[in-house]
């Protein structure tokens, strides 16, 4: 059964609204730092319960949790920062054989950004030297967001129709797994390594994106990839200028991504010109004016080179492993 457009819209928008009322409460009595640290927890349970169901979203929002608890731990050591995002990257790759990676994706997003720029946090005024209880005070906010919001979707909104999975083939999925690990390694310790201002964070966070199991069908998909993001991006650099209120930059990404999970993915563009402002403005922590803006769509146009690049090097590697395997002709 296909729901129309504004029912998901209504359901998804009204449990996101509820599912907000503890982070906000939580920022009144606390500190409003925790808004922006529990909608990271959001990403992977939105997305894991509604392509998948709630169970599948509390799995990623418990992976999230101590991935993003070991993140901050590692964000000052290239080497270490870069063997955990391979770890998610391969992750990823091996969920394709069940076809769930499309929301296994969501947890190496959501950490990436914790990874390269360590949220502020009362109580702690360097997050470098703030240590374990620092990390695992972010990990578990991360978590019980990710865990309350999934539930939540789980119980009211249960009668929303969920996409059929489509696992791939071993050989694909194995060979997307590898792309994305060497990829986000790569991407992860150029950018702790000698650009360590956050702003690197867009260079992994496009890979991630474009980069896509099939390379046999990639040019048009990656076109439309590269044209999404690209938009997506500028659209969310454009609302990081305007205005400083991450308050503002959350509720907006919200709001787009309660768009992105109530539209169709086709045409494919539009779906990621969405999703994507979505995600930069629920990991917004402010504005930081136009030179900082012309970095990050810099970083976003040198992502979609790169991922362009290994999707072609990819698919010429198994358009001529079929040809080595296919029968001569007699």
């Amino acid at each position: 059964m296909t729901w129309p457009f504004w029912k998901r819209f209504v359901i998804v928008a009204l449990v996101l609204l509820v599912a907000m009322l503890p982070p906000v409460g939580a920022s009144l009595l606390w500190t409003p730092e925790i808004r922006g640290i529990a909608v990271l927890g959001f990403i992977p349970g939105i997305v894991g319960t509604l392509k998948v169901r709630w169970q599948h979203g509390v799995l990623l929002s418990v992976v999230l949790g101590a991935a993003g608890a070991v993140a901050i731990l590692v964000h000052d050591t290239p080497a270490l920062g870069a063997l955990l995002m391979a770890t998610l990257g391969a992750a990823v790759g091996l969920a394709a054989l069940r076809g769930v990676h499309a929301s296994v994706l969501m947890v190496p997003l959501a950490a990436e950004f914790l990874l390269v720029s360590p949220p502020p946090l009362a109580g702690w005024s360097m997050a470098a030297d703030a240590g374990i209880a620092y990390a695992l005070t972010v990990g578990a906010i991360v978590l019980l967001s990710g865990v309350w919001t999934s539930t939540l979707f789980g119980v009211l909104g249960r009668r929303l129709p969920r996409p059929p999975l489509e696992p791939l083939p071993r050989e694909q999925a194995l060979t997307y797994a590898v792309a994305l690990t060497v990829a986000a390694a790569a991407t992860t310790y150029v950018v702790l390594q000698w650009y360590p201002d956050g702003l690197g964070a867009w260079l992994i966070m496009t890979v991630l994106l474009l980069l896509q199991p099939d390379p046999h069908k990639a040019l048009r998909k990656t076109v439309q990839r590269v044209a999404g993001t690209i938009l997506g991006v500028s659209a969310a650099a454009i609302l990081l200028v305007i205005t400083d209120s991450a308050a503002l930059h959350h509720a907006l990404g919200s709001l787009l991504l309660v768009f992105a999970m109530s539209m169709h993915t086709k045409p494919y563009w539009r779906f990621v010109s969405v999703l994507t402002p979505a995600i930069v403005l629920m990991a917004s922590t402010g504005a930081d004016g136009v030179a900082v803006d012309a970095w990050r769509l810099g970083w976003t146009l040198a992502g979609a080179a790169l991922a362009v690049v290994v999707t072609l090097v990819v698919n010429g590697v198994l358009v001529g492993r079929g040809r080595r395997r296919s029968p001569r002709p007699a």
